[in-house]
């Protein structure tokens, strides 16, 4: 049980609206995706049909990384 502590103390951050950052260098529209699916607030988050409204999205991200590499 080593990982009960750390699964409290991530479960605290979680609570206090603690969230990833992004060291990363990723397309602003993925970024911007990740935050809406870490909203502390539920109605906040994308819905299951986020994809068919906003499906270019993904497209845009392939055409992003394709780019940068």
């Amino acid at each position: 049980m080593k990982y009960v502590a750390r699964n409290e103390l991530l479960a605290i951050k979680i609570c206090q609206d603690l969230r990833p950052r992004f060291n990363i260098k990723v397309p602003k529209s993925f970024v911007h995706l990740i935050k809406r699916c870490l909203d502390a607030n539920p109605s906040n988050r994308p819905t299951d049909n986020y994809y068919e409204r906003y499906g270019n999205i993904i497209e845009s991200l392939q055409t992003d990384i394709l780019s940068e590499n």
